[in-house]
């Protein structure tokens, strides 16, 4: 759900984020925010409504990561920046975008046009992080 109208965008700023002033900040700076919704009961779930694996319903939750990454990566390409928030109130965004219960909201995502390019930060080298047997 892409938000460009501003004063739902500050709503949402303001009303929804849990009191985490970095996120508001971020939100009200933002253009645009996205409101990345996804459909509960699918993800992970046998036809018959039975979970396919031992993991149950967090596979909602992992493949909501993987479209925000794969959604701000494109973004990357374009040259639009993007922060990816989990602090929020679901229900206080479902209530000011109408939302009802046939929609989970997985994730915010300010975008924009970069003010500056920072600097990424160390990263860990790859011996340390995979393991061979």
């Amino acid at each position: 759900i892409i938000i460009e109208e501003t004063a739902l965008k500050d709503r949402i700023a303001r009303e929804a984020v849990m009191g985490f002033e970095w996120n508001t900040g971020i939100i009200l700076g933002a253009p645009v925010l996205v409101v990345l919704a996804s459909v509960p009961g699918k993800s992970g779930y046998e036809k018959d409504g039975a979970y396919s694996t031992s993991k149950k319903d967090k596979w909602e939750m992992f493949d909501a990561g993987i479209a925000a990454q794969t959604f701000q990566l494109a973004a990357h390409e374009c040259g639009i920046g993007s922060v990816v928030m989990g602090i929020f109130d679901e229900v206080k965004v479902k209530e000011l975008l109408g939302l009802d219960d046939t929609l989970n909201v997985s994730a915010l995502i300010a975008i924009g046009h970069p003010a500056i390019q920072p600097t990424a930060p160390a990263r860990k080298p790859v011996q340390e992080l995979i393991q061979y047997r």
